[in-house]
């Protein structure tokens, strides 16, 4: 498994998310300096149960995004949700709650009139298109250009 993009920590942490662990608690051994993971927690999965997807996307249900966006470096953040969107992609209610709920974050963060605001108000208001990891380069773009904006006033 590739360990380059570091995607096998958040698979491992997905996974100990999904048993009910947390990141503040002493039990939690996931980060990036940590090795050996898969002597300590096994091999990494590479997909997940429904279960685990709905425990996973119910903690995401209550993301905020601005506060990833203030704490983590741009773009990576959107890498990360775009991560949640990958792996944990399912037809169940929870995955349309979050693509609803951070869809409707996302849009505060563009410009209006924007490609990204328009395609993130259509994801809220019609529950037939979901948010996706491509739809976040999207939002890359604009919330890019709208940064480039800002510093100019």
């Amino acid at each position: 498994m590739c360990t380059t993009c570091g995607h096998m920590h958040f698979r491992y942490a997905f996974a100990e998310l999904a048993t009910g662990k947390s990141p503040e608690s002493k039990e939690w051994i996931v980060s990036r300096n940590t090795r050996g993971l898969s002597n300590k927690l096994g091999r990494a999965t590479r997909r997940f149960t429904d279960d685990q997807k709905d425990i996973i996307l119910s903690i995401c249900l209550n993301a905020n995004i601005s506060s990833i966006a203030q704490n983590c470096k741009f773009p990576d953040w959107l890498g990360y949700l775009g991560l949640i969107l990958n792996d944990m992609h399912t037809p169940a209610n929870f995955y349309k709650a979050v693509s609803s709920g951070w869809a409707s974050q996302l849009k505060d963060l563009t410009l209006p009139c924007t490609p990204a605001y328009i395609l993130l108000c259509e994801i809220v208001d019609n529950k037939d298109h979901l948010l996706d990891r491509y739809d976040l380069e999207t939002c890359q773009r604009d919330i890019k250009r709208s940064l480039r904006y800002s510093k100019l006033l």
